[in-house]
C-alpha cells in the first residue's frame, strides 16, 4: 500500500532520513508511474545489455517506461528485442539530453540511469519505494564497477529470468564505488552529510519525484551530479538504497571528471575547488544578492557597490525597482534613474521588478536592506558561518536595529525551499527554516556590517571590528524564537565591544 506523502518536508531535519519508512520489497502495491531514463553516451551493444536486464524489473509493467535519448540525432540506436513493453527513443539534437527525455514522459518519479548499467530486478522497485513514502526522498543505487562486459543481451535476460544476475560472473566480482562507500561511513549512510550529500549521486543510479527537478536551458545540464545538485537545491534528501543493485564496465575517471569540470563549472557553484580563477562570471552564482532600490542614489550605490568589491566575488545583485515605469526626461534624474544608468552595463548587477522568492539555482539568498554596507570579507564569512553549523538563515543585526526586518539576512536555498513547500507564510519562514536546518543570529560588528545612514554607527562598528580574526560568537535560534533574545544578545555583544574599546583608550 502506498503511504506517499506521510513525511512532511517541515518535519525533515537537514538530510537526516532516518524517520522514513519505506515499504518492504515484495510486500507492498505500487501506485507511482516511472520513467527511467537513459541519457549518457554509450554504444548499441551496452545499451542493449541495459535493457536487457530492464525487461525483467519486479515493477508493475504497467507503471514503468523506459526513455533511451539519441543527442546526436544520427540514428546511433535501434531499440533492440530484449527491452521492456514500454520503451521509447526520443530525439534530442540540439539539446540537453536528460532534461528532453524528463520533458518526454509524464510519470511522477523519474531514474536517472547511467548507460551501459545492467540492473538488479528489484532495482526500480527498491529505489521507488521511497517515493511512496515522501516526494522529498532522492533514492540512490549501488552501481559496482565490473572488469570484463557481459558476454551478450541474452545471457543477462537469462540470469535476471533466473534469479542468478547478482552471483553470474563478471558481477559477481564487482567493486563497489571506492567513493561513496567512504563517503556512507563519514556520514551514518548520509544522514549527517552536508550541503554536499548530493554527491553521492555521481555515477549511480537514482530515483526522484519529477517535481521536484526544475530543468534550465543550459546544453550541458543533465549530468549526474547537475541534476543532483538541482534537487539539492529544492530541497530533497538524499539517501542509499542497498537492495538497488547494478553492475557496469569501469569508466576512465580522470577523463570523465577532466570533461564534466570544464562542461560544468558554470552550473555547479560546487564543489568550490571547480572555480578556482578569480574574476570570473558564472550563469549560477554561489549567492544572489538582493536590495531594494528604495533609498537615494548614494546609499544604494554605496550597498552595491560593497557587496560587488567583497572578497566573494561569486556573487550576483538583483536591483529591485520599478524599472518599467521610470518617467521619460525628468525621470532620469530620479535616484531609480540614476541608479538604471550607473549599472545598466554591470554584468553583476541586473535590474529586477519584483524580490525573487528563493535564490534557486544559486545555493544562497542573500537579502540586504539598502541602507546596510557589507565588508570586504562579509559574505565569505557569512557562507563560512552557515556552512559550519549547517544553518538555513543567517541574520545579522546591526547596531541600534530595533526589528528584524533591518537585519542582513543569507537563506538556503535548500532549507528556503523545503519551506515554501509546505505553504508556510512570509512571517513564518523563519520559524520553518529554523525547524529543518537552524537559525542563527549574528552581530554587525563583528561581521563589518555597517547603517550607512549613520556615520557614528558606521565609526562604531568600524572600530570594534578592529579584532577581526577573533572567533564569532553566535546564537542559534531553533524555530520561532523571539526577536526579543536575540536584540538582547546582539546589545550585550555591542555593550562588551564598547566596554573593550574604553580598556584599550
Amino acid at each position: 500500500m502506498s503511504n506517499r506523502g506521510a513525511i512532511s518536508a517541515d518535519s525533515i531535519r537537514r538530510n537526516d532520513w532516518g524517520s522514513f519508512d519505506p515499504p518492504v520489497l515484495g510486500g507492498w502495491i505500487p501506485s507511482l508511474d516511472v520513467t527511467v531514463v537513459i541519457a549518457d553516451e554509450t554504444e548499441q551493444d551496452r545499451l542493449e545489455h541495459t535493457l536487457a536486464s530492464l525487461a525483467h524489473q519486479t515493477y508493475p509493467a504497467d507503471l514503468f517506461e523506459v526513455v533511451v535519448v539519441d543527442a546526436e540525432a544520427r540514428d546511433r540506436f535501434e531499440l533492440p528485442k530484449l527491452r521492456p513493453e514500454r520503451c521509447l527513443l526520443v530525439d534530442a539534437a540540439g539539446r540537453a539530453p536528460f532534461p528532453t527525455a524528463v520533458a518526454a514522459s509524464s510519470s511522477k518519479v523519474i531514474i536517472r540511469l547511467p548507460a551501459g548499467a545492467v540492473v538488479a530486478p528489484e532495482l526500480v522497485a527498491a529505489l521507488v519505494r521511497w517515493q511512496h513514502v515522501t516526494p522529498e526522498a532522492v533514492s540512490i543505487a549501488t552501481l559496482a564497477e565490473i572488469a570484463s562486459d557481459w558476454s551478450s543481451a541474452e545471457e543477462i535476460s537469462d540470469r535476471a529470468a533466473d534469479g542468478t544476475l547478482a552471483s553470474a560472473a563478471p558481477a559477481a566480482g564487482a567493486t563497489p564505488s571506492a567513493e561513496l562507500t567512504k563517503l556512507l561511513a563519514g556520514t551514518h549512510d548520509l544522514r549527517t552529510a552536508d550541503h554536499l550529500a548530493f554527491l553521492a549521486v555521481a555515477g549511480m543510479p537514482f530515483a526522484f519525484a519529477r517535481d521536484r527537478y526544475e530543468p534550465g536551458t543550459d546544453p550541458y545540464e543533465g549530468a549526474d551530479i547537475e541534476v543532483g545538485y538541482r534537487l539539492a537545491q529544492a530541497g530533497a534528501v538524499f539517501l542509499p538504497e542497498p537492495h538497488a543493485r547494478a553492475w557496469a564496465v569501469g569508466a576512465d575517471r580522470a577523463a570523465l571528471a577532466r570533461r564534466q569540470r570544464a562542461r560544468l563549472a558554470n552550473l555547479l557553484p560546487y564543489p568550490r575547488g571547480n572555480r578556482g580563477a578569480g574574476g570570473r562570471t558564472w550563469a549560477v552564482p554561489l549567492v544572489t544578492a538582493v536590495v531594494p532600490a528604495d533609498g537615494p542614489y548614494e546609499t544604494v550605490r554605496s550597498c552595491v557597490d560593497r557587496l560587488l568589491g567583497g572578497q566573494e566575488g561569486d556573487l550576483r545583485v538583483l536591483l529591485v525597482g520599478d524599472w518599467e515605469n521610470l518617467p521619460a526626461g525628468s525621470g532620469e534624474d530620479s535616484d531609480l534613474g540614476l541608479l538604471a544608468a550607473e549599472y545598466r552595463a554591470e554584468p553583476r548587477v541586473r535590474l529586477v521588478t519584483s524580490e525573487p522568492t528563493n535564490g534557486f539555482p544559486s545555493p544562497y539568498l542573500l537579502r540586504v536592506p539598502s541602507r546596510l554596507g557589507v565588508g570586504p570579507a562579509t559574505v565569505r564569512s557569512l557562507i563560512t558561518s552557515a556552512d559550519r553549523w549547517q544553518a538555513g538563515l543567517v541574520r545579522v543585526l546591526p547596531a541600534a536595529a530595533s526589528s528584524a526586518a533591518q537585519a542582513l539576512e543569507l537563506w538556503r536555498t535548500a532549507a528556503l525551499s523545503r519551506a515554501l513547500r509546505v505553504g508556510a507564510p512570509v512571517g513564518k519562514l523563519p520559524a520553518v527554516v529554523g525547524r529543518t536546518h537552524g537559525e542563527r543570529w549574528e552581530t554587525g560588528s563583528e561581521y563589518d556590517v555597517v547603517d550607512l545612514t549613520s556615520p557614528k554607527a558606521a565609526r562604531a562598528a568600524a572600530a570594534a571590528g578592529r579584532g577581526a580574526g577573533r572567533p564569532t560568537e553566535t546564537i542559534a535560534v531553533g524555530g520561532a524564537r523571539s526577536l526579543a533574545k536575540a536584540t538582547t544578545f546582539v546589545a550585550r555583544r555591542y555593550a562588551r565591544a564598547a566596554k573593550r574599546r574604553i580598556v584599550r583608550r
